[in-house]
């Protein structure tokens, strides 16, 4: 089993600008984050604060409805998974392809 080597932040800094990757996932690991859900999250990682709630636009148009839990990696690396309309997706910034499948794959292992 191989490391997981990230580790969880909240910072705002972190958090910011980072974007959806689906597109940029292979098929295995795209399949094993649309298989994820919130409490399998919950149960690896723990709670995560919520960003926005009812009465944000963000919450009440856009889905941010569920947490997000990101990560980063010593190489500066942020990478998370999170639920837009309920439907989970991986984000990230300054992430090769490689690496964010990785990325999901320790997740699966975790959950």
């Amino acid at each position: 089993m191989t490391v997981f080597d990230y580790a969880p932040t909240t910072d705002w800094r972190d958090k910011n600008m980072t974007s959806n990757l689906d597109h940029i996932l292979d098929e295995e690991a795209l399949t094993i984050v649309k298989s994820i859900d919130v409490d399998e999250l919950e149960r690896a990682f723990g709670d995560r604060p919520q960003d926005y709630y009812r009465g944000d636009y963000e919450h009440d148009v856009k889905g941010y409805t569920l947490p997000y839990w990101y990560f980063k990696s010593i190489n500066d690396e942020v990478v998370g998974i999170g639920f837009r309309y309920g439907i989970p997706r991986v984000v990230g910034k300054n992430v090769t392809p490689e690496r964010l499948a990785r990325f999901v794959k320790l997740v699966a292992q975790k959950v």
